[in-house]
Formats: C-alpha cells, structure tokens, sequence
C-alpha cells in the first residue's frame, strides 16, 4: 500500500481541493481512498468533506489489487528504473506485453507479476509495446500513479523517442510526416494512410546509413497504432523485413524497431524523469 502525505499550509481548504488541486486525482482513485478508508487527517479517518488548517496532515492510503488473471511466471526483466511508484523496463523484440492467444504465460506481465509474487500488485502499463518492438515500458506500481501516467498521456506530455532500421536510403535526412492513419478495410491489425483516419504525426531524423539501409530516429506526436510503421512505409522507407508494409520483406527476418528513451513527470515528485534503453542494430540488417 502506497502512503502519499500533504500538509497544509494555510487555513480552511477542504480535502476534496487538496485531493483536485495538489494531486491532480483521478475521481476513480478518489472513490477506491472514500471505500477503503484511506483518507486520514492527523490520524483519523475523515471525508473529502473535511476542513483543514494550517499544519494539518493528510495522508492518503491507495489501496491495491492483484492481478488475479495474470498467471505469475518466473523469468529475467531488465529493470531500467524503480522507485515506490514507477517500474520502467526494456522489453526485448518478440516478447508480448500483456497475455494473449497462444500467450498466456511468456509476457513481460507474466514476468513482472512473479516480481512481485510477494506482495499485492495490478500490472498496468502507460506505453504499450507491440511484442516484435523493443525498447522501454512503464510500469505504474499503484492506481495512482496509472491515473496520472493515463492523463499525462492523454495531455501528450510524456515524450518518446524510437529508433528504427528502415529498407532504402532517405531522400531527406529530416523531416515530418502529418498523414491521418486508418484501419485498412478487411483487417484487424493493418495500418493505412487515409483522410478518413485519425490524426498522426511523426518527426524522423537520419542517424546513420547502413549500407543501403537508414537507421533513423523518430519522435511521435501522436500514438497511433502502427503509426511509425504506416509513416516510414507512407514516405517510401518501410521498415526493414516488416512483414506488413515492407513489400520486399525476407521471409523469417525481423524487423528493427526500438523505444529507447522516455522522458516524464514523475506521479508523486512531480520532477522529470529520463529513461533511456540501449539499442544495438544489426548492421548487416535484421
């Protein structure tokens, strides 16, 4: 259980602004604190409704769940950054984030459920990764923290940089790609640009050419589906061997695409926290 504190520094605020104005909370993560009795000032339990005065404390208990349908499987992780609130993780290519058909015990939440085997935990994740891109994954270790992670996201104020092996070389080492991105007619999981989509945009930037290849950064201001995929692939640089928009895709070749720094504002401190996660690309291709 998370315990969060605030003192009061001057004289009759209510709880419920506290909990509005100084932890931007959730109405949800209210409610669970209201059920659980997790609201305290100076050691009693109290309502929003509570006033407070100057030199008053107020500690907010979050509750937590388990995952009950999340089956705990033993298996390496590779910790980038932890504190009480946060959990950031390199998820390597090929592993799924959450179970699935065919993958009910091989995820990275199988894995972090058996991290926390011992004590109450719910695997929620702010960036979800598809399983054949590797890179950095946050992981909020309470509900308030998802609740500000989710908000955070929505406001676009977290910031994401990919690295990505695309097929050719670029006709422009920089630039910015503003295409709409829809789901194309027939299929669950492919990707295409079309002005019935919903808004995307995508900054790259060359890094390096590889023989006839281009390691590229790109940073996303937008988080759709497939959006660098559908981009890189829209502009004439598909990534290199991905088996839905690369027409020239080698049979049993992975492609090569990785989140490798994240920039946040921590849930509690409310400071910046950089992530980042080494990448290293197959020169040869992949």
């Amino acid at each position: 259980m998370r315990k969060l504190e605030f003192t009061a520094k001057t004289d009759n605020i209510s709880v419920k602004s506290v909990l509005k104005n100084e932890f931007n909370m959730a109405s949800s993560v209210i409610t669970a604190l209201k059920t659980s009795g997790g609201i305290l000032v100076n050691g009693e339990n109290v309502t929003v409704r509570k006033i407070m005065n100057t030199g008053d404390v107020l500690e907010l208990l979050i509750p937590e769940t388990q995952s009950e349908n999340i089956a705990k499987t033993q298996g390496e992780i590779d910790i980038l950054y932890e504190d009480e609130d946060i959990l950031c993780v390199n998820k390597p290519a090929g592993m799924p984030t959450h179970p699935s058909q065919n993958h009910y015990n091989d995820t990275l939440a199988n894995y972090v459920c058996w991290y926390y085997k011992d004590i109450p935990f719910t695997f929620r994740v702010s960036n979800r990764l598809d399983s054949y891109t590797s890179g950095i994954v946050i992981i909020a270790k309470n509900m308030y923290s998802a609740s500000f992670l989710c908000t955070e996201s929505f406001r676009k104020t977290i910031e994401k940089t990919y690295y990505a092996l695309c097929r050719g070389k670029l006709k422009t080492k920089k630039g910015t790609v503003i295409q709409n991105i829809a789901r194309c007619d027939g299929s669950t999981i492919k990707r295409e640009v079309s002005p019935q989509g919903k808004y995307a945009e995508t900054n790259y930037e060359l890094i390096e050419e590889i023989g006839d290849n281009s390691l590229v950064k790109l940073n996303l201001k937008t988080g759709r589906t497939h959006q660098i995929r559908v981009h890189m692939a829209y502009i004439g640089n598909p990534l290199l061997n991905d088996f839905l928009y690369d027409d020239k895709a080698e049979s049993g070749k992975q492609f090569f695409l990785h989140c490798g720094k994240i920039s946040f504002v921590h849930p509690c401190t409310k400071k910046q926290i950089i992530v980042e996660a080494p990448f290293y690309a197959n020169k040869n291709g992949m």
